[in-house]
């Protein structure tokens, strides 16, 4: 015999764990060590039917943690104190009562704190938490209405595993309509939450600009950046294009505002067409595969460098369609001194390094290979650690420690271009990327940011150059770590995540209306073939007659009993005409009124059954029978 309170007990615990687990990282230190004291405080508690808090002990502790919490809320801080308070509710509720009352109270905690973790972060797994608590909630109710009728229920194995077996049906057949009224029902066009959850602000990884020698050790982070759906390239063409940086300030390389004309002019490459999913940030530069050509699917403005922006910061997930030319060139409008500008007090060492460089040929293309030719032998090293830091870091890169990383790379390469007359500029983005044959997608994350050098020589476009490339241990070191793959769990889980962002989250408003549109236009082109309307006519009527004669078969087979129960109800006035019975009375009610022992009986066979969702026994259908026969004799 299986006793009720039991497995309700443990799935009040599972209900609870799924609630907080979502948002427990983000808790506070006294909540993420009071719910877990909480847990097994409440599961021995109830082994040994005790209670560790009362009830006013219970509300008082409710309300000082709910004040303390709440004073803290504000419209920039809302998110934080609200699952604090959410969690510490449920660990007070877990060494309370666990009346019908309480177990309820403690689902709505845990729904709610489920719901605000969608505010932290919407990914997959919210679904799969989402579905295992519709389900245990759903099984925990059913329970709980046994458990309510009668604290000490217990039922055999067969009687426990039908009663579970409806309770999951229910929960089955809603999250299907749920599914479909996700698909039909109107869509917002921004989320009506999406204020609480602005997105991230990066804080390493892509910059906006490039300032060598600001760190000496520079961290990392494998946030991803954005899922790139294309086919699987050569690593040396995974070159992400997000900024373009002319202006030298000092060491600081930024973006000049103005660039001379309005589209780029792309020559020659060989045309990759890429869909991209964004993360949320505050960005407004768009990614894409070098050099990016014409894009499609959210409005964004394309100058003559290439550089992709948003009209203003985005506030909902989106996606973007691009035809990118792997290999092409950039045509500049006019060979201005705008990039061949440097600043002054260049480090005299640089200066006279740089006329090396320039007696080495007249022409761009011999200066250019002087410059390539001496970062291959100069022996730096990739590191993004023990990074100079001096006064003059690119000096101090170039010519005493030897070591650095992307920026140092690029900022040195360019700078000696432009003292040797060969306009240059850095464009950062980010290089690499994980390729998830699952998806067919490409996953880059913030710890592939890279930032490299393009060079107008004459006679040709903007050329690509990677100076990165050229150091002693560019293969294991640079190279190795943007290439490192991922184990089949973790492509597995981010395939997850990319198919619940193309499925859930960008399906707004827009793309519901192109769904339907397209449902039409095919619902159209299948009439056509329908030759015979009059042949699925009738396919549709014995639909329907099946449909009818299977319901009719299964009403009549779960009210077996109810024609046992009109006899009786038939037998009982006839038997006591002048009985006044309540209107809508229950079988007790109207036995305790007749005051028939036979008819408690009737009630208590026919309730047993009925209340516990079975058919009659055999054995019991008999003794109904009999007791109306019983009636219906005492009334000769």
């Amino acid at each position: 015999m299986v006793n009720l309170r039991t497995p309700l007990n443990w799935l009040h615990y599972v209900i609870c764990l799924l609630g907080v687990a979502p948002v427990y990282a983000a808790l506070a230190l006294p909540a993420q060590i009071a719910l877990p004291l909480a847990l097994l405080g409440g599961i021995s508690a109830d082994r040994q039917q005790r209670t560790v808090i009362p009830d006013r002990g219970a509300t008082l502790a409710s309300l000082i943690f709910f004040i303390f919490y709440g004073w803290q809320v504000s419209f920039v801080n809302l998110i934080d104190p609200v699952i604090n308070i959410l969690a510490l509710l449920i660990a007070i509720r877990l060494l309370g009562a666990k009346s019908g009352r309480h177990l309820l109270q403690n689902y709505t905690l845990a729904l709610f704190s489920l719901a605000a973790s969608a505010l932290l972060k919407l990914d997959a797994s919210f679904l799969s938490y989402l579905i295992l608590m519709v389900f245990a909630i759903a099984v925990s109710l059913v329970l709980l209405t046994y458990v309510e009728a009668d604290e000490k229920m217990r039922l055999s194995a067969a009687e426990f595993r039908k009663i579970i077996t409806v309770a999951l049906l229910m929960p089955g057949i809603a999250l299907l309509l749920m599914l479909a009224f996700f698909v039909i029902l109107p869509r917002t066009q921004y989320p009506l939450w999406n204020f609480l959850n602005p997105g991230g602000t990066s804080k390493v990884g892509f910059s906006e600009e490039v300032r060598p020698g600001t760190v000496s050790n520079l961290a990392e982070t494998r946030t991803p950046v954005f899922r790139a759906k294309t086919m699987e390239l050569p690593k040396e063409d995974l070159y992400w294009r997000g900024i373009v940086l002319s202006q030298l300030e000092g060491n600081n390389w930024k973006r000049l505002p103005e660039v001379p004309g309005t589209t780029p002019d792309i020559r020659g490459g060989r045309a990759v067409a890429v869909t991209v999913y964004p993360e949320l940030n505050d960005r407004r530069y768009l990614f894409a595969l070098d050099v990016p050509g014409q894009i499609s699917g959210i409005r964004a403005a394309r100058d003559a460098e290439g550089v992709l922006t948003l009209h203003r910061t985005p506030r909902k997930r989106f996606f973007y369609e691009i035809v990118s030319h792997i290999g092409a060139t950039l045509k500049a409008p006019v060979r201005a001194d705008r990039w061949l500008q440097v600043p002054e007090n260049i480090s005299p060492r640089i200066v006279n390094l740089a006329q090396q460089l320039r007696a080495a040929g007249a022409t761009d293309d011999q200066r250019f290979a002087a410059l390539v030719n001496y970062f291959r032998t100069a022996k730096f090293s990739y590191s993004h650690r023990d990074l100079p830091r001096g006064p003059d870091p690119v000096a101090e890169f170039l010519f005493e420690r030897k070591t650095g990383y992307c920026e140092f790379f690029a900022s040195s390469f360019a700078l000696l271009a432009r003292l040797i007359d060969i306009p240059a500029r850095l464009v950062g983005g980010y290089y690499g990327g994980n390729y998830n044959d699952l998806g067919g997608y490409y996953l880059v994350s913030e710890d592939q940011a890279h930032v490299w050098v393009e060079v107008l020589l004459s006679g040709e476009g903007w050329r690509r150059f990677d100076p990165s490339t050229l150091a002693v241990n560019a293969t294991t070191e640079l190279l190795a770590e943007r290439g490192s793959g991922q184990s089949l769990a973790q492509r597995l889980a981010d395939a997850a995540d990319y198919f619940w962002q193309r499925a859930v989250i960008v399906y707004d408003f827009d793309r519901q209306m192109t769904l339907l549109l397209a449902t039409g236009r095919n619902l159209r082109a299948l009439r056509p073939q329908l030759k015979k309307p009059a042949t699925a006519t009738v396919l549709m009527v014995l639909g329907g007659l099946g449909m009818i004669v299977v319901s009719g078969y299964w009403r009549g087979t779960r009210h077996r009993a109810h024609p046992l129960l009109r006899a009786y109800l038939r037998s009982v006035a006839r038997r006591y005409p002048a009985a006044v019975l309540p209107p809508r009375c229950g079988l007790t009610e109207l036995a305790e009124a007749v005051n028939d022992p036979r008819c408690q009986r009737f009630a208590d066979i026919y309730g047993g059954a009925f209340y516990r969702d079975r058919l009659l026994t055999r054995e019991e259908r008999e003794a109904l029978r009999e007791i109306i026969a019983q009636l219906k004799s005492a009334q000769n």
